[in-house]
């Protein structure tokens, strides 16, 4: 629940309601965590998925179909007229921060797709180029904000990792085709008071020069997001998963070495964060 006091120390708006998914497949660490929200007074739901999946990549497809059922199942249900921000278990706020500054596009670069004067949803922004080297966009769930009173076609959102024009996605990744319907529904939707407009945090990568790689790879870093937002990345290692189930051996090697990199730095960055409360 460490997110939780974060949170509620540091969020200028505050908030009407926090919600923990618990979508571990570990009947025993769900009791775990549903007696650590019991007793920190946190609203939990349980996710309704039991097993992992079975697809290379399966921590992100776990994680994707659990946002995608509280998406649908729960946040249009309840919060229909919220603004709702969606984040992970490894992200922490260091300090004061505005969910409605981050929706601001004077404060950082916007895509607009028709008359929409402020941001209707905002996130960390990724880029994956397929075959033909067309970029592809999406945002990455760790940490996004969404005005659900605004934006175009909400019911069209999914947040599950996706094949998109060819390219290989990671969770959040279907977001690239909910733009693209949204940019063609862009009118239809102006005539319903709703919008998209894009809003990118700000990025970098966090962490001492002995956690840079030779080669310069900063894969393996924490991110700061907007200079307050500290997204540890605890990896799940899916990324080796994957290239294991395709016989990639010497990108596993690889990998594993980051992955290695990334933990020591995510304890090193811990004891920045810790000094700064």
């Amino acid at each position: 629940i460490g997110n939780n006091d974060s949170n509620r120390k540091h969020l200028v708006e505050g908030f009407e309601q926090f919600i923990a998914v618990i979508d571990t497949a570990d009947r025993a660490m769900r009791q775990e965590f549903q007696q650590i929200c019991e007793r920190e007074g946190a609203r939990y739901l349980i996710s309704p998925f039991e097993t992992a999946s079975t697809r290379g990549a399966d921590a992100s497809w776990m994680h994707g179909q659990c946002l995608d059922w509280m998406w649908h199942e729960v946040i249009l249900q309840e919060f229909s007229e919220h603004l709702i921000f969606i984040t992970e278990q490894d992200v922490f706020l260091l300090g004061a921060y505005s969910l409605r500054k981050t929706l601001d596009p004077t404060q950082s670069f916007s895509k607009n797709t028709g008359a929409c004067p402020q941001c209707t949803i905002s996130g960390v922004l990724q880029v994956r180029e397929n075959e033909d080297s067309f970029p592809v966009e999406y945002l990455h769930p760790s940490a996004i904000v969404i005005d659900l009173k605004r934006i175009s076609m909400p019911t069209g959102i999914y947040l599950s990792p996706a094949n998109f024009n060819g390219s290989e996605l990671d969770t959040g990744g279907s977001l690239a085709a909910y733009f693209q319907m949204a940019e063609e529904m862009a009118l239809e939707e102006a005539e319903n008071g709703r919008c998209l407009r894009v809003c990118h945090l700000q990025h970098r990568y966090a962490g001492p020069e002995t956690c840079f790689f030779e080669s310069k790879d900063q894969l393996g870093l924490p991110d700061i997001y907007d200079e307050v937002v500290l997204h540890t990345r605890r990896s799940s290692a899916w990324d080796i998963r994957m290239k294991h189930n395709n016989g990639e051996w010497d990108k596993v090697r690889e990998l594993q070495n980051i992955h290695q990199r990334r933990m020591e730095c995510i304890w090193e960055t811990w004891e920045v964060a810790l000094a700064m409360q």
